[in-house]
């Protein structure tokens, strides 16, 4: 559920990704951390390392490296741009 809260979109699932439904990523709401940004949920977090584009869960303190951006998520959601927002230099 934690994660759901995090991509609310459906949908535009072939390139170009554009006939999705749904809101975005509301980066602004997310956490900066030293490594990039943090969803948090109530017992998931979502970790985003703005250098790597790599997404890790937090669970109780135990991290579970899971995926890189997928290229949908990349022209949906737009990491790259939250990134370069927040001051880092992503290499994804």
């Amino acid at each position: 559920m934690d994660f759901r809260s995090f991509d609310q979109t459906q949908g535009g699932y072939e390139p170009p990704y554009t006939d999705f439904t749904g809101q975005p990523i509301r980066w602004q709401e997310l956490d900066t951390t030293t490594t990039g940004m943090v969803h948090r949920g109530y017992l998931v977090d979502v970790l985003i390392d703005c250098r790597s584009g790599m997404m890790t869960f937090d669970v109780f303190g135990m991290e579970f490296p899971w995926r890189s951006f997928s290229e949908r998520a990349l022209v949906v959601h737009k990491p790259r741009d939250a990134c370069e927002d927040r001051g880092f230099s992503p290499r994804f």
